[in-house]
């Protein structure tokens, strides 16, 4: 499935979706790409470039009841995933990080030592479903913190 709709704040320009959906066995591949374009008759000086966004449709669909996304290895949520615990942060953090088959980058934010995040983790995780996995880093924990040199020396 192809289509195309206008740009809401460039009149000129068009976004043009393609979907492709595989049947796998009792699963499917959806494929998904996302361009822009604009048209021939525009004339001037070029707009800036539009920022990143997930189609309403792709959220949506990641976030079906009983529907599990994937990218690499990476499972697609909504939410962020709070990393406060040693054992968590070895599963959540560390491995996907030095998973070869990963495929999607990681956003992490730590707190401060108190454990206050400098930013609204479920807002960047909602703004980057299908983009990005946002991970939040606890480091009011020693031994988080410990580890996390110690990952970086690696």
């Amino acid at each position: 499935m192809d289509y195309d709709e206008p740009d809401g704040n460039v009149p000129a320009r068009r976004w043009h979706t393609s979907v492709g959906i595989v049947s796998h066995g009792k699963s499917c591949i959806v494929n998904v790409r996302i361009t822009n374009y604009l048209l021939p008759s525009y004339v001037g000086t070029p707009p800036s470039t539009p920022t990143s966004s997930t189609p309403n449709f792709v959220r949506k669909l990641i976030m079906l009841k009983g529907f599990r996304a994937t990218i690499g290895s990476t499972v697609l949520s909504k939410r962020y995933t709070r990393v406060g615990n040693l054992q968590r942060y070895k599963d959540a953090f560390r491995s996907p990080l030095i998973d070869p088959a990963r495929e999607l980058p990681l956003i992490v934010v730590a707190t401060d030592y108190s454990g206050k995040a400098p930013t609204d983790a479920y807002d960047l995780a909602y703004k980057t479903i299908g983009m990005a996995k946002v991970l939040l880093l606890d480091i009011k924990e020693y031994k988080i913190r410990d580890y996390l040199r110690q990952t970086f020396v690696e």
